[in-house]
């Protein structure tokens, strides 16, 4: 089983994806986005029928001083 990690952007949405122990995680493709999500749920839809997903793990938009974005405010699940 493999972890699937999401960079979401809003012109192009990162996928990277475990190897099949877990240990490191490569890059797989970027996405883009077109202005619409339709375009990624299908793609989503497709990596996630090819490989065997245990879990899906979504990036925090965060500054690159590390504080909160402004787009990261308003998510209910915000550690820091």
């Amino acid at each position: 089983m493999r972890i699937l990690g999401i960079d979401y952007g809003e012109a192009r949405v990162g996928i990277a994806i475990t190897d099949e122990l877990n240990i490191t995680a490569q890059g797989l493709e970027t996405i883009q986005r077109n202005g619409t999500d339709k375009v990624i749920l299908r793609r989503l839809d497709e990596i996630l029928k090819q490989y065997q997903i245990e879990t899906i793990v979504v990036g925090m938009p965060l500054n690159m001083n590390g504080t909160i974005s402004r787009k990261s405010r308003g998510n209910t699940a915000i550690y820091t």
